[in-house]
């Protein structure tokens, strides 16, 4: 399943917050596939729900192409990107 980048308040296997933005930044460049074990938060008074995130970086070619299609879209819907998901789209 794909999911957006802030779909669900996510914790590490230790309880801690997991930071999405900051994992992604610590990544290494080359394309080899991450996965990550997590829980993600299913609503109030509920078990959490356990996941594996699997984080595959971009070609730089995509990403720019992404980015250009991103502003494209915004300056057509008269929107701004968001600064939290530009920083993300800027570590893939």
């Amino acid at each position: 399943m794909r999911v957006g980048w802030n779909a669900f308040q996510l914790t590490a296997a230790q309880g801690k917050l997991f930071e999405l933005i900051e994992r992604l930044r610590g990544l290494p460049g080359y394309a080899q596939p991450h996965e990550v074990d997590l829980c993600a938060a299913a609503g109030r008074h509920k078990d959490p729900l356990a996941l594996r995130m699997i984080i595959l970086r971009k070609t730089p070619d995509v990403t720019e192409a992404a980015r250009t299609a991103l502003r494209r879209a915004a300056i057509k819907n008269g929107q701004q990107n968001s600064t939290r998901a530009a920083s993300s789209r800027r570590s893939s």
